[in-house]
């Protein structure tokens, strides 16, 4: 947790909080207002907010506006970077389509250091490789939520291509 951005258990200047939204951030109850505060917290100091919504369902909850972000077009993914000590108000914006690599987003760090770059899909990927979801996920059951059935056939043939490259029953090979 950030309060005015110092980090309460080490007490260093916190420059850039990255948050990867959660289904609970998206839907009413607890976990939607805690972030929600936690975002207003962030967006009120002087913190740079990074939002990463891999999500395809659930209430809008960035800190941009879904009309703003829904003007660059259409997306299923949607990362977005809101610089402190600028307006408020001004987004990078990076909408992805299910079929799109995730993006390099530019992080913003403090004073005049370069920004660092989020690969978002490697960090995915590792993520993935790493927690051996490989075994957890169900391939031959459809998405939830489903799928557009053009996209559902593309998937389709993206897990025969991995099925019939590794041998292991659907399951993607690992990079590792």
């Amino acid at each position: 947790m950030i309060f005015a951005g110092m980090d309460r258990e080490t007490g260093r200047s916190v420059v850039t909080v990255i948050e990867l939204v959660s289904p609970s951030n998206k839907y009413r109850g607890a976990g939607r207002k805690s972030y929600l505060a936690k975002q207003r917290q962030v967006l009120d100091s002087t913190v740079h907010l990074v939002e990463i919504d891999l999500l395809r369902t659930g209430r809008h909850v960035m800190a941009v506006p879904e009309p703003v972000a829904r003007a660059h077009g259409s997306y299923d993914y949607l990362t977005s970077v809101n610089r402190a000590g600028a307006d408020r108000d001004e987004f990078d914006l990076y909408p992805k389509t299910l079929r799109q690599r995730l993006p390099r987003v530019r992080v913003p760090l403090s004073g005049s250091d370069a920004p660092a770059t989020l690969d978002v899909q490697e960090a995915l990927e590792q993520a993935y490789d790493r927690g051996a979801y490989d075994d957890q996920i169900e391939y031959a059951k459809p998405c939830k939520p489903r799928l557009r059935p053009a996209d559902q056939a593309w998937a389709n043939q993206l897990i025969r291509r991995a099925m019939d490259g590794n041998g292991r029953n659907g399951k993607r090979k690992s990079k590792t």
